[in-house]
This record gives C-alpha cells, sequence and structure tokens, in this order.
C-alpha cells in the first residue's frame, strides 16, 4: 500500500492518489497501452482473486488523510487507483469508510474517487463498496469483443464486453447518486479504436448506460508494448463533435458531457 502526489492529474486536478494493491502490478486485464507496463503473470489474476489492506496500512490511511484535512491542502480529489485494479482489495470498502468518516470529521466535500476496469461491478461486494464513493471512473475503450481483447485482455474470466455495459448500465441505474464517468482511452498504431463504426458503437454503449459525464483521452505517457501510439488533440476534438452529431437525443444528450484531455495536457 502506498501513496502518490499529491500532484496534477490531467483529469481530476490536484490530486492525492491512494494505491491499495501490491509492489506487483494486480489486474483483471493487460492493456497493451499501460504506463505500468505489461501485468506479470503472478498478478495477471480472476476478477474473483483478492487481496487484503492489513491493520497497519489503515492507519497509515487513516493518519496521512487525517493530515490532508488538518493541512488544508487544496486537494480536488483523493484517489484510490494505482498499481492495477483496486476493486480486487477484499476490504476496499472499510477503506473508503475510513476516509469518509474523516471527511464527515472535518467537514469535507473532497470527494472520493475510484479508478476502475469495471471488471468487477456486478460483484455484490465490489457495488456495495463502490456505491460508497463519489465518484467513479470506470474503463470503455470499445465495444467489440475482438477489440477489447486485443486492446485490454482481459483475463479469461473477465465478462464479455456486452455483460460489462450492462452492468455498468445497472450499476447507474441502482446508485444514481453516485456520479459514473466513463474513460475512453483512444489509441493508434497497431491497433485503432476511433473509426466510424468504433465511435458509433461507443456512442451507442453511452446512450445505455447514462454516465454523467464522459473522458475521452489518450496516451500521454510509454506505453507496455511497442507501436501504440497517441492521437493527436485535434482529432479527439473532432471525434468529440461526432459522437455529439451521432447521439439520440430523445435517449441521452451528449453535448456537455464529455471532456477531452489530449497528450499535451498531462504533467
Amino acid at each position: 500500500m502506498s501513496f502518490y502526489g499529491p500532484f496534477i492529474s490531467r483529469r481530476l486536478g490536484w490530486s492525492l492518489g491512494l494505491d491499495l494493491l501490491p509492489v506487483v502490478k494486480t489486474c483483471t486485464f493487460d492493456c497493451i497501452y499501460c504506463e505500468l507496463g505489461c501485468t506479470p503473470e503472478s498478478g495477471y489474476c480472476s476478477i474473483n482473486h483478492r487481496v487484503e489492506v492489513d491493520q497497519e496500512s489503515m492507519e497509515r490511511i487513516d493518519y496521512r488523510i487525517t493530515t490532508i484535512h488538518k493541512s488544508k491542502i487544496p486537494v480536488k480529489s483523493i484517489t484510490l487507483s494505482g498499481n492495477g485494479e483496486p476493486t480486487l482489495v477484499s476490504n476496499i470498502g472499510d477503506v473508503i469508510d475510513l476516509i469518509q468518516k474523516i471527511k464527515k470529521d472535518y467537514d469535507s466535500k473532497i470527494p472520493v474517487t475510484v479508478f476502475t476496469n469495471a471488471s468487477t461491478i456486478h460483484i455484490p461486494e465490489v457495488q456495495n463498496a463502490l456505491a460508497k464513493v463519489d465518484t467513479i471512473i470506470a474503463k470503455l475503450d470499445t465495444t467489440e469483443q475482438d477489440l477489447f481483447e486485443k486492446i485490454n485482455k482481459p483475463h479469461n474470466s473477465v465478462p464479455t464486453i456486452d455483460q460489462i455495459i450492462g452492468n455498468l448500465k445497472d450499476f447507474k441505474k441502482n446508485h444514481p447518486n453516485t456520479e459514473l464517468i466513463i474513460q475512453t482511452m483512444l489509441i493508434s498504431g497497431r491497433l485503432k479504436n476511433f473509426e466510424e463504426e468504433h465511435i458509433y458503437g461507443l456512442v451507442e454503449s453511452y446512450e445505455k448506460i447514462k454516465p454523467d459525464k464522459i473522458f475521452i483521452y489518450t496516451i500521454a505517457r510509454p506505453t507496455a508494448v511497442e507501436k501504440v501510439w497517441k492521437v493527436r488533440l485535434e482529432k479527439l476534438e473532432e471525434i468529440r463533435d461526432i459522437m455529439i452529431q451521432k447521439n439520440n437525443k430523445d435517449i441521452f444528450d451528449l453535448h456537455g458531457k464529455i471532456d477531452v484531455f489530449g497528450p499535451s495536457s498531462e504533467l
């Protein structure tokens, strides 16, 4: 377990990162664009795999989060992310409860944010934990199973991409007070996921899920495998405009919901 920051996040601003996972990257995905590198065999795991934050680490979390509130550092988010998939932590709900209690003690409005690849969001214990946070930022890079397997390289226990979309839809419907942001990483090079048919599929999925916001972004750091390239900011903005045009406003209005983050906006 470790902290990083506070640092400037291109999506969240001044953020304190909290990594609950072991030193070895632990994830149900092995995304080709991951800035952490390839997921090692020892860390590439089932959606049912769990690790635990021990009592000593819980005490460190208590001290660090309390210090942040006492010092009134202008943090915009306390972010659970880091070295893999944070929902693989068995007691993540206890961690979130602790952070929210400290927030309440200091009458703090700093949101608690969890980054997730959404592979576990259908599991009741994970849903119960995530329902306690302020914001969930969930990955959705493509709606095509073949491309999903090539880009995200999910463990064989991971639901299909159609099931993940359905699970995200159900989560938002059942937990309307939890902000749900879908983040879509667009890449070029050995694979592309921003051609017209890809965009149309993504728009359909956004309409089904009805998230509060969508982040369209691209690579900002070295990737796990070679020949995976960023998409220019101008192209991302063009894609955003096409998505809005393709959107069926009778179902879900994308206008004003899509934020674009190009590679130059990363610090």
